[in-house]
């Protein structure tokens, strides 16, 4: 993981660990926050309090407004998506093994209560707020998710392990499976008592992909 950047202002007289340490605290306390109130329902004061600042203004030695602290709290989301499918797509895995483990990490990632909630503010305010957008949503992971399962499929069906005409709907078509599954199971819990388990969920979406884009076997 990149080592994070702090706001290039003067900060108070700390080391560069301390530094990344309040940082942190910024973020989980905003995060915590945000989830739990939405974007309009916090203020940098109670961010700070949170965080346990002194004042409100130190704030702004690490991050140059709210908007923007509301972005990293998302981008962080990409990071843990992306380190969930790279760390899951290595190319002497078969691919129902790598696709069945990415599965289960990225659906256990909504096990958080915070995530799940920052996923539906970002939702919220992409479709209500301006000054937020597609570009909040792809922050929150979907795109970065996307991108590596893409790439993964694309290697396996140059390796010859898998054989389709169209690699990015097939990517397409596997994440919203699992999103499909997070979606059914926060917001209609009638509906998710109908689903099959988890690991049962997996091994179908798997078998799917898997079976669908089997190389042919020669002979």
């Amino acid at each position: 993981m990149t080592q994070p950047q702090i706001n290039t202002k003067t900060s108070p007289k700390k080391s560069a660990d301390e530094d990344v340490g309040r940082r942190r605290e910024i973020l989980d306390a905003a995060r915590k926050l945000f989830s739990r109130r939405g974007f309009h329902g916090v203020g940098i004061r109670a961010i700070a309090a949170e965080a346990g600042l002194k004042s409100p203004a130190h704030l702004y030695f690490y991050f140059d407004n709210k908007a923007s602290l509301y972005r990293e709290t998302l981008a962080e989301m990409t990071v843990s998506v992306r380190e969930i499918t790279i760390s899951e797509t290595a190319l002497d895995r078969s691919p129902d093994r790598a696709l069945a483990s990415i599965a289960r990490s990225y659906i256990r990632m909504f096990d958080d209560p915070d995530t799940v909630q920052l996923w539906r503010m970002a939702f919220v305010q992409a479709a209500t707020n301006p000054q937020f957008g597609a570009d909040d949503l792809e922050a929150g992971g979907g795109q970065q998710g996307l991108q590596v399962i893409e790439e993964y499929l694309r290697s396996q069906v140059e390796l010859g392990k898998l054989h389709t005409p169209d690699v990015r709907a097939t990517a397409i078509w596997f994440l919203w499976q699992l999103l499909s599954y997070v979606i059914i199971r926060e917001m209609y819990e009638p509906l998710f008592r109908d689903l099959p388990t988890l690991d049962e969920y997996v091994d179908q979406i798997v078998d799917h992909v898997v079976h669908g884009l089997a190389a042919p076997k020669e002979g």
